[in-house]
């Protein structure tokens, strides 16, 4: 599985956890916006990796490993949609954008953009 797809599975299963407690495959295909067999075979994968757990009790269940990345993904999309947002960019396409950067810049380059949060974040104050 390509990792910008397994990040955003992940992503969207702690988001969904949060909101509803049991997250079940109906609930990652309409997040997500695919088929749930597409979601089904995707689980699958997850869980063989680790990242997942499967139960038919409590749902889709994430490994810590699973939520160390899920939360990693989180915090990188929160911090570009901080700064394009600051830095004037319009709200949907912070987000949409945010989405896409989350994913290719590399853990050095990422660490610079942090900075660069903390930096308008406080001109913001």
């Amino acid at each position: 599985m390509h990792k910008e797809t397994k990040e955003n599975y992940l992503k969207a299963i702690i988001g969904l956890t949060g909101r509803k407690g049991k997250v079940r495959n109906t609930d990652l295909a309409a997040a997500l916006n695919i088929s749930k067999p597409t979601v089904t075979n995707a689980l699958h994968q997850l869980a063989e990796e680790g990242l997942v757990t499967l139960d038919k009790v409590n749902g889709i269940l994430l490994t810590d490993t699973g939520r160390n990345i899920a939360a990693a993904t989180l915090e990188r999309h929160q911090t570009f949609s901080t700064i394009l947002t600051r830095l004037g960019v319009e709200k949907k396409a912070a987000e949409r954008d945010a989405c896409a950067l989350e994913h290719c810049v590399s853990d050095e380059s990422y660490e610079a953009f942090v900075k660069i949060r903390d930096m308008v974040t406080k001109e913001a104050e």
